[in-house]
């Protein structure tokens, strides 16, 4: 699994390379997450066409962000919408009615009993009970199944609900948590210089806010750790799968097959 180095894009990652069920090891160049696309740069765009012949699109956000930060028309990449989200839980429609969002993140983080940490573990837990985020999720693999040369997903910054996706999919090949945990948190070396810089021109004179906002802004292994813990509650991944994304053993080797090789190509 590596970090794809690009101008404007600071979260995206090849997930080849990571080990698999049977040995194998998971074909380099197939599945990339990343963040929304929308300030990519000419050259971030024309590196992911021809450097890693992106042939699919899976976005994530719900349909006001994508009003908001619509990706790029690419010629001949196909673009599919997986809404993991509906637009209350993430605050937009304060935006919709014409009061900046930021202002209500503001005030959740001022709160006496806001706790960053908890508040998103519990957002995890709740994708992962969530039927209509469940039924995104779904589909997505639906299109995995289908499979695409390449394919690039991602959400707002490409950690929660790309993560959580890119975990599933980990799950799925039968990478080991450890290994699905250890590119969860690369996330945040490639963010956290953009998570500083915003938290401090948010709250310029609050260390405490900015620290706070940082804690939102990237993850945490309790973060994963929740998903984890549903799918241990459902009676481990393996019934996680079959029983909350309707992957049975079939479908699962399909995936492998797909996405996973000897040596990795």
């Amino acid at each position: 699994m590596a970090v794809i180095v690009l101008e404007k894009l600071y979260n995206t990652r090849d997930l080849g390379g990571a080990h698999g069920a049977g040995g194998r090891i998971v074909r380099s160049g197939r599945l990339i997450r990343s963040g929304e696309l929308f300030r990519a740069s000419e050259k971030d765009l024309d590196l992911l066409k021809t450097r890693w012949a992106l042939t699919d699109i899976a976005d994530f956000r719900c349909a006001a962000e994508r009003r908001q930060a619509p990706d790029p028309v690419l010629a001949g990449v196909k673009v599919h919408w997986f809404p993991v989200l509906p637009e209350e839980t993430l605050g937009i429609t304060h935006a919709d009615s014409g009061r900046d969002p930021l202002i209500s993140m503001k005030e959740m983080m001022r709160s006496g009993t806001f706790q960053a940490e908890a508040y998103m573990a519990g957002l995890y837990r709740a994708m992962m009970q969530s039927e209509s985020a469940l039924a995104a999720y779904r589909d997505f693999f639906d299109l995995l199944l289908a499979g695409p040369q390449t394919l690039l997903w991602h959400c707002s910054a490409g950690k929660d609900r790309a993560g959580i996706a890119a975990a599933l999919v980990l799950c799925a090949l039968g990478v080991s948590r450890q290994e699905i945990m250890e590119d969860y948190l690369l996330t945040n070396r490639c963010t956290a210089l953009q998570a500083e810089k915003a938290g401090r021109a948010l709250f310029p004179a609050d260390a405490a806010m900015q620290a706070t906002y940082c804690t939102i802004m990237q993850v945490s292994p309790a973060y994963l750790e929740a998903v984890f813990a549903e799918m241990d509650r459902c009676g481990g991944t393996d019934a996680f799968l079959e029983t909350r994304l309707h992957l049975n053993q079939a479908k699962r080797a399909r995936l492998q097959a797909l996405y996973l090789s000897e040596g990795g190509i």
